[in-house]
């Protein structure tokens, strides 16, 4: 352990302690400790489940309060001096942790890469030590919004545990057969279970048996970390489940932390909470995360967004030899379009993680963006909060963020542990009022960057003059043409799903209240513009209906199982216009934006079809009947 004062861990640790560090993380959980078996190991519910790295917390949100000083059991004090290397607490951990001893409810707002997670783990497990849940019952059940967040709780409490031999905690999420976490819990039902809210309400209901459904019923203590992140990705509705299916406030303690405090956090509190609470505010009025930072913004036309984000990242690869770039988009959808789009365009060490990957990829590329360099990963969400990937020299979010808060989060991938580091908002021309909620941060706006592309690019990139270009030749000299080719390299099933995406995201943007048929225009020229559909792609009645739309004209409608097919798929047109006509005659049905028509409207119809049989039709592949058009 280093000098009083220093980082270790969460403190700055010596060369050779983050080697050793970096050993005990890829070793086993069963080497760390005697304490901990093989067996336990074995009852683990997945493979590195117990073993994500931890991020470091910054010097700037440590306290001179030691861990030392709490009243907590000799084991947890052991297991946090000996296995996790922690001296000093963090600001929140200081605030949090005496509190949460106590009785009360807390809220607590409190940033990630605070160490919030210690924050109220340590009073979990001294909750769990002096009031578990009968045999069979889950003693303590912490939500989390992501599987990395929610592997990375899982490290954490997994190494508090390690001298606690009779405790036992277990991870559950989406990405992985539910079968194998029911019989994970079948074989041993934890102490602590840490869950995405959607796998833990798969688990209560796909189950028959009983000791599944009700294995909350007993539940001492439930922690809602990130809050406002659980919210934001829809979890609202398993939420409200799981509480139905907890014990009453009265019967359990309830920790609640979020970076923010929207109304619906504040709705959420009201009903996961009791009355009576305490409140514990780490956060504060901070300004202050762009302190390492060099922060941009950047607004152009749509069809100049793939380009600009080329020259941004050729810049700063020319700038920064061992680059480590994370491109963030809105949805999971269009961070899959834009990662495919830039690899086939020919942009080496391109990396992919968001929610629609398997986990088993989503750790490939997380584990390959923590220990290697000269990549450019492109992200959702699932990036932005929690998890901890070392050395980010540069963040671009592509598309405006879901609000103020989320900007934040994202720049502060980068510029992490006293680093400097460099971040740029990349905006298409009508998100322009975003800027509006940042203008008290220190952001440069920046001109459109022209080309040609940096001549060092040919040479290998930045400085040093590394081996191989980490553009290809294609790329390099035409950069235009290499771009505008990648749509016909994309499948149009991902096309179309990055469009139905687009539309949802920015009906529901809390800051850029776009009207329904001002969103419906933007997504079709996004679509034309950016992802290669001059026609709109189609979408099921029922998806425009979720999402508000229903009778906003310049929609298309499709039947079931023709979406994602492009125009010329969908629907085979008569041979003829005659035949046309011969088949509204004999009776058939004709469909009109997906609805069936009445027998009024069909004889309108054949009067029109009668007139159109004066004019030849054609049907190119980029062109759409009207009968696809609402």
């Amino acid at each position: 352990m280093g000098p009083k004062g220093s980082m270790t861990g969460q403190q700055q640790p010596t060369p050779r302690q983050q080697h050793q560090r970096q050993q005990q993380q890829h070793l086993p959980p069963g080497r760390v400790s005697s304490a901990k078996t093989t067996a336990d190991d074995a009852r683990s519910n997945g493979s590195g489940d117990d073993d994500v790295p931890l991020p470091l917390v910054d010097q700037k949100y440590l306290s001179d309060k030691m861990f030392a000083e709490f009243a907590i059991s000799p084991n947890s004090k052991r297991a946090l001096a000996g296995v996790l290397k922690y001296e000093r607490c963090s600001l929140v951990q200081a605030a949090a942790i005496p509190i949460c001893l106590g009785q009360d409810d807390v809220i607590a707002k409190a940033k990630t890469g605070t160490g919030k997670t210690l924050a109220f783990i340590i009073p979990t497990i001294e909750k769990v030590l002096s009031c578990s849940a009968p045999p069979g019952k889950v003693s303590a059940l912490v939500l989390s919004p992501t599987r990395e967040l929610a592997r990375q709780i899982q490290t954490e409490t997994h190494k508090m545990l390690t001298f606690h031999s009779g405790l036992h905690s277990m991870v559950v999420y989406g990405g992985v057969d539910v079968r194998k976490h029911i019989r994970a819990l079948n074989q041993r039902m934890p102490d602590i279970l840490i869950a995405t809210p959607g796998r833990c309400w798969d688990i209560m209901t796909q189950s028959h048996d009983r000791t599944l459904t009700s294995l909350l019923d007993s539940t001492r203590v439930l922690v809602l970390d990130e809050a406002d992140n659980l919210l934001d990705m829809g979890f609202r509705p398993q939420i409200s489940k799981i509480l139905g299916a907890l014990p009453s406030t009265t019967q359990r303690q309830t920790f609640l932390f979020s970076a923010t405090f929207p109304a619906d956090v504040k709705s959420l509190a009201d009903v996961a909470l009791k009355r009576q609470h305490r409140y514990v505010d780490a956060v504060g009025e901070d300004v202050a995360t762009h302190a390492h930072v060099e922060a941009s913004s950047l607004v152009v036309s749509r069809q100049q967004l793939p380009l600009q984000l080329l020259l941004l990242i050729a810049e700063h690869i020319v700038q920064e030899s061992e680059y480590k770039v994370i491109v963030f988009l809105p949805t999971a959808n269009l961070t899959a379009y834009f990662a495919e789009a830039f690899l086939a365009a020919g942009l080496r060490g391109v990396l992919e993680i968001h929610s629609r990957k398997s986990q088993a990829h989503r750790d490939r590329a997380s584990a390959q963006f923590r220990s290697e360099s000269r990549l450019v990963m492109f992200s959702s969400d699932v990036s932005a909060r929690g998890v901890d990937y070392p050395n980010v020299t540069y963040v671009v979010q592509l598309g405006a963020p879901a609000n103020r808060e989320q900007y934040i989060h994202r720049a502060g991938r980068t510029g992490r542990a006293g680093r400097a580091g460099q971040g740029t908002l990349l905006l298409a021309d009508f998100e322009r009022p975003f800027l509006e909620r940042l203008r008290d941060l220190p952001i440069r706006p920046l001109q459109p960057l022209q080309l040609p592309l940096p001549a060092q690019l040919s040479l290998g990139g930045g400085r040093g003059g590394a081996a191989g270009s980490p553009l290809s030749d294609a790329l390099l000299s035409d950069p235009v043409g290499a771009l505008g080719r990648v749509a016909g390299h994309i499948e149009y099933a991902s096309r179309a799903r990055a469009y139905q995406s687009f539309l949802g995201y920015y009906k529901s943007h809390e800051v850029l209240k776009f009207r329904p048929d001002q969103v419906v225009a933007l997504a079709n020229q996004y679509a034309a513009e950016v992802l290669g559909c001059p026609t709109p792609p189609g979408l099921l009645a029922k998806t425009v209906g979720k999402m508000g739309l229903k009778g906003v004209p310049g929609l298309v409608i499709v039947k079931e199982g023709q979406q994602g097919q492009p125009p010329w798929q969908r629907q085979p047109r008569p041979a003829s216009a005659a035949a046309a006509v011969a088949a509204v005659a004999a009776g058939g049905s004709q469909r009109t934006g997906g609805t069936m028509k009445t027998k009024k409207n069909k004889m309108m119809k054949k009067k029109k079809m009668k007139k159109k049989m004066m004019v030849p039709e054609t049907r190119g592949r980029g062109d759409v009947s009207a009968y696809d058009v609402m």
